[in-house]
């Protein structure tokens, strides 16, 4: 939390789990604010939806997957700085990875 720009505290009122997509409901019972956001830039937006893409490499076809990095890779080459290439690299190394090793059961 030392690095959050602000933190939410909750209890769980309610969970319906009886439907595909789970329902939760929740009282903030405490929140904090330790510093104001500053938003992303170009390349950690890139980043960031790379990383979403490579949490759900189990459902994507790779064909689509090597495309999407292609396209949140001109603005990472474009605006990262350091952070954000470092974090570039391991997103893509590890769709690379996944991709390299196989898994039954893969779309294609």
């Amino acid at each position: 939390l030392s690095s959050a720009c602000r933190w939410y505290e909750f209890q769980v009122v309610s969970l319906d789990d009886s439907r595909e997509r789970t329902e939760i409901t929740v009282d903030v019972v405490h929140r904090g604010h330790l510093r104001d956001v500053f938003g992303f830039n170009r390349a950690m937006h890139a980043v960031l939806e790379a990383t979403i893409v490579a949490t759900r490499l189990h459902l994507l076809a790779e064909a689509d997957v090597r495309t999407e990095l292609m396209r949140l890779q001109s603005p990472v080459e474009k605006t990262a700085g350091p952070r954000e290439l470092a974090a570039w690299r391991l997103v893509v190394d590890f769709v690379d990875d996944w991709y390299r090793q196989g898994s039954a059961g893969r779309v294609s």
